[in-house]
């Protein structure tokens, strides 16, 4: 079997899971390749399509100022088709089409003309809305995507053309035969029953994670409990105005509030009295899981977020606000889930939180059913039939 994935670029969370299936398939002894278009990385096996600097800079402006979002980046375009076309796949797994890197329409024409199977795993909102990667509480999308309350968010443009571009994507896809989708939530998979993809073949596959090698707690001598929020980047979304409310709220004599991951143009900077790490590498963050005693999400919104799960699995138990796929990882047994999502309910969730009523090996245990080899197992089972 050959298969062939696309994706906006080769790291990150959606460029990891391509690379772990795709090493899984390598080493049941099927071809893949994996093809991107942002952020070239030439230590990278993955093939690069992209263009320019300056090219990439020219289509990326024009969409800002047109709103044409994914139509621009032709020359780009046609050179993936070329190599997909050379590698000839048995399966196209598309992932993140965002990011003004590929224009949809000569992709999905070509797709429209291949005898193999496609499948499209939905990452987060943007092939069910006119423009959004996420939609932030807005149900537009259930109705056309007729206005748009957030498109100074991203992807960033200018001018608004939700409404036209959801209906071209309902036209590409409805081309394409033997298209499945995936979402890697319930949450998400339930969402597209509002939408025009409800009446294609769906299926649910939980992203994985990497279990540590060795988890080492470092609980001696604490005078604080250390609670750990972990982001990259901290887009005003992912709650990080939130933490700044809780080291306002908080005694800081029994708390202290962890932050790791790079922080985003919306949001500038962190109080002194949180403790501010930047962005680490996954070692140095392994080290910091063990060290800290509760794990804490205040995302207001995400899909499956795997943070959650690289937590548990160094045996954190979990506060999460109720809010995409959360709660379908954090149960009663692994953490807290709440439900009112502002900094009051969740200075009262940490404040209540009962460390006794968790048992670090069942954290462990839950963690464990999520990893990138079941993942990649159940696309592999997907793929074969």
């Amino acid at each position: 079997m050959k298969v062939a994935f696309i994706n906006s670029q080769c790291a990150g969370s959606t460029g990891s899971i391509c690379s772990s299936i795709a090493n899984y398939l390598v080493e049941q002894g099927h071809e893949c390749r994996i093809f991107y278009g942002r952020f070239e990385n030439k230590n990278n096996p993955a093939i690069f399509f992209g263009g320019s600097v300056v090219r990439n800079f020219i289509n990326n402006l024009l969409a800002y100022f047109t709103g044409r979002v994914g139509e621009f980046h032709t020359a780009a375009t046609k050179r993936l088709i070329k190599e997909l076309t050379k590698f000839n796949p048995d399966v196209i797994h598309l992932n993140n089409l965002h990011g003004n890197y590929i224009n949809i329409k000569i992709l999905f024409k070509y797709l429209a003309h291949f005898d193999g199977k496609v499948v499209m795993t939905l990452h987060d909102q943007y092939m069910m809305t006119g423009h959004c990667a996420i939609s932030y509480s807005c149900e537009g999308f259930k109705t056309g995507c007729k206005k748009c309350p957030h498109h100074e968010f991203y992807p960033h443009v200018l001018l608004y053309r939700g409404r036209r571009l959801l209906k071209k994507k309902e036209e590409y896809l409805s081309a394409i035969k033997n298209l499945k989708i995936v979402s890697p939530s319930k949450w998400l998979n339930e969402l597209t029953n509002y939408t025009f993809l409800a009446k294609y073949p769906r299926f649910v596959i939980n992203n994985g994670i990497n279990l540590p090698v060795s988890v080492s707690k470092n609980n001696q001598h604490k005078m604080k409990v250390k609670l750990l929020f972990v982001a990259s980047p901290w887009a005003s979304y992912k709650g990080p105005n939130d933490i700044v409310d809780l080291s306002k709220k908080l005694d800081l004599n029994k708390y202290e509030l962890v932050v790791v991951g790079r922080l985003d143009n919306s949001f500038k900077k962190f109080p002194e009295n949180v403790t501010y790490l930047g962005q680490l590498s996954q070692e140095e963050l392994s080290k910091i899981y063990d060290e800290c005693d509760i794990f804490i999400d205040p995302t207001y919104q995400d899909n499956f977020p795997t943070v959650l799960l690289e937590a548990m699995a160094h045996g954190l138990p979990c506060i999460a606000y109720d809010t995409g796929g959360c709660k379908e990882i954090v149960t009663n047994e692994v953490g807290v889930i709440v439900k009112e999502r502002n900094s009051d309910a969740l200075f009262k969730a940490i404040t209540n939180f009962d460390m006794s009523k968790f048992d670090t090996m069942k954290i462990q245990d839950k963690a464990k059913k999520y990893t990138k080899t079941i993942m990649a197992e159940k696309y592999f089972e997907l793929y074969k039939n």
